[in-house]
């Protein structure tokens, strides 16, 4: 198929998809020193801290890339749809699509670096923002729609990441509780309490990040589309593949 422009209606869509994230209530907030409580974590969980850290910093410069792709683009006036105007306002809506999002991840990496000591941090840092900035960058500078598409295939392996740990800690505090919460020494307690304040956080994280995902589905939807359908499988199967091995990587080092 040929790039083509999207249906009737699409600036209209995806301005409100926009300003969707500014109608919702403020973020709660969190007891940052309850979770500190609870460490140092359990060697899963740390490892898991540190890829979520490197995961979401990464995050934060992926946003930054397409920023500066779409600041070239308008630079040299380079072309999205044959009606200029329209082009004009999809990668306007683009921009702030991605600048409230890079704000996203940046509060949540900002609770992170509130309970996580640089030295548990991931000594990556460096690569994962370059690598970060750089599938950014790539995603937008020759069709911004492939920004929504890398979105989608990030957070849909965020999701399942934020997932798993949740499901875990849930575990963990119910064998817990199991227990008797009397029963136990003061500082089990504070690390069960601190736990399910974890928990909380990163349920209150996987959530922004769904939300992510499904506005980006919606407009990539929206067109416009590539010649052939397997270049959007065979894009999201490669930034999936590519996300799995930088959180493996993150774990460790």
């Amino acid at each position: 198929r040929s790039f083509v422009s999207s249906t009737a209606g699409n600036a209209e869509t995806a301005s409100s998809l926009t300003h969707q994230h500014h109608d919702h209530a403020p973020p709660p907030s969190f007891d940052l020193e309850s979770i500190r409580q609870a460490k140092p974590f359990t060697k899963w969980l740390a490892s898991e801290m540190r890829s979520n850290h490197a995961g979401e910093t990464g995050a934060v410069q992926i946003y930054c890339g397409a920023l500066y792709a779409l600041d070239l683009r308008r630079s040299f006036r380079v072309p999205l749809y044959s009606n200029s105007v329209q082009g004009d306002q999809y990668e306007a809506n683009l921009r702030a699509f991605s600048m409230e999002h890079r704000d996203s991840e940046q509060s949540h990496v900002d609770l992170l670096e509130g309970i996580m000591d640089e030295e548990e941090q991931s000594k990556l840092l460096p690569a994962w923002r370059v690598a970060g900035f750089g599938l950014g960058f790539v995603s937008t500078i020759f069709c911004p729609r492939g920004m929504y598409l890398t979105t989608e295939a990030v957070e849909s392996f965020v999701e399942e990441h934020y997932g798993y740990q949740i499901r875990r800690l849930k575990e963990e505090i119910g064998d817990s509780m199991a227990q008797g919460v009397a029963k136990q020494p003061i500082q089990d307690c504070e690390i069960t309490l601190g736990k399910k304040e974890l928990m909380r956080m990163l349920q209150h994280c996987c959530e922004d990040e769904v939300e992510h995902k499904n506005q980006a589905r919606e407009r990539h939807a929206e067109g416009p589309f590539p010649w052939f359908d397997w270049v959007d499988t065979s894009w999201q199967y490669f930034v999936g593949v590519g996300s799995l091995i930088a959180a493996d990587c993150a774990k460790k080092v």
